[in-house]
């Protein structure tokens, strides 16, 4: 809370980012990773609405004198993919062996005991591909997605290639 819109000295304050659309009442900010479309071989710009940062608590020494430092709450995932043949791409389905492997939505919660509170689970997160081809000279597929960290180590992961023009589908599994 704030007292006309000042930071008052002596209170504690949290900061967060993107900010979300409303004013809640609760320190409660939505975090949700389904949905990420990257557009182009390689490209990333996708990954800054989902990019989720907060802050330590934070207490005023003087009115407005605060230092926030941000956090980021997720990790980015790379894959350098090298594919069979030159192809165009709809996207990469990453499937694990566990039903909640992948947190894809969660809660944020500033003042509670755990940051991160899961609110729904799955054993696949998809990153959709627009404009993403490789060509014979280049046949690498990079792709970025924006995922909340995870132990993964005792998993089996398969990593799914769907083409765009109908081809068959690259499986990977490591």
């Amino acid at each position: 809370s704030s007292k006309g819109f000042q930071l008052v000295a002596g209170e504690q304050y949290m900061a967060y980012y993107p900010i979300v659309n409303e004013v809640t009442a609760a320190p409660i900010i939505p975090v949700d990773y389904t949905g990420q479309t990257q557009d182009g071989n390689g490209s990333y710009a996708h990954l800054a609405s989902h990019d989720y940062m907060v802050s330590d608590a934070v207490t005023p020494t003087a009115t407005n004198v605060a230092d926030f430092a941000m956090h980021h709450v997720g990790a980015i995932l790379r894959l350098r993919i090298t594919m069979r043949k030159a192809d165009s791409y709809s996207s990469v389905v990453l499937s694990a062996t566990s039903d909640k492997a992948f947190t894809t939505k969660a809660n944020l919660n500033l003042f509670g005991t755990e940051l991160i509170e899961p609110t729904e689970q799955a054993s696949t997160i998809t990153l959709n591909l627009t404009n993403a081809t490789t060509t014979d000279a280049d046949k690498v597929l990079t792709v970025w997605a924006m995922v909340l960290p995870t132990d993964l180590s005792s998993e089996t992961v398969t990593v799914t290639v769907k083409s765009a023009t109908g081809a068959d589908d690259a499986v990977f599994s490591f």
